[in-house]
């Protein structure tokens, strides 16, 4: 006997242990609504959209793809998917993202004292969303973190997590040629500081 709809969707994402049943009910709605907005943009795609979709590195890219092929003047979903290519391109120049507790069995640490290791910015991680971030690994050397990394951290006049590691990963002429993270593995901790203190000054 065919499955409802409602039983194809529960099967594809099945339920968390102890998830409320009001909640359960919700996100199944939820998902009815984007699958079938999902299914109709990709019922109107040609083979090069389609391609488009199928080719991106991220379930993330790909679904912003989708929506920019279905409403090709939305400059908002064109921005959208340009921001994640960005977002990615900065985290594969940090050799790509480390969870939580990939850090913590690195560092031998608890995931809370990892946690407390970023708010005291001896870390750097980078958001995702509420509660997903990444810790970029180029901020890590031998199971350690790079020495001076609290100290460039700290010098930081940026608010935000992705413009501090897009400078980070950047070359700078002050470093001749080297990006910050590359200066604190070479040791050169104090032209590092300066470099990273400097940012925001003068247009940098």
């Amino acid at each position: 006997m065919p499955m409802t709809p409602r039983e194809l969707l529960a099967a594809y994402a099945p339920a968390r242990p102890n998830e409320p049943a009001e909640r359960r009910e919700l996100f199944l709605a939820a998902l009815d609504r984007v699958l079938r907005s999902v299914a109709a943009a990709l019922q109107a795609a040609g083979p090069d959209q389609l391609g488009k979709v199928v080719s991106q590195p991220t379930d993330a890219l790909a679904t912003v793809t989708m929506l920019a092929a279905r409403d090709e003047d939305n400059p908002l979903a064109a921005a959208l998917a340009e921001g994640l290519l960005v977002r990615d391109r900065i985290l594969a120049d940090a050799g790509g993202g480390l969870t939580t507790a990939q850090v913590a069995t690195m560092l031998h640490l608890t995931p809370q004292a990892v946690t407390k290791a970023r708010a005291a910015r001896r870390l750097l991680a980078v958001e995702f969303s509420e509660r997903k971030v990444r810790y970029p690994a180029a901020q890590f050397r031998k199971g350690k973190p790079l020495p001076g990394l609290d100290r460039v951290l700290r010098a930081s006049r940026l608010d935000d997590s992705w413009m501090e590691l897009e400078h980070m990963t950047t070359a700078h002429p002050g470093l001749g040629g080297l990006s910050i993270l590359q200066a604190l593995a070479a040791g050169r901790i104090v032209p590092a500081v300066e470099v990273m203190a400097g940012v925001g000054e003068a247009g940098l």
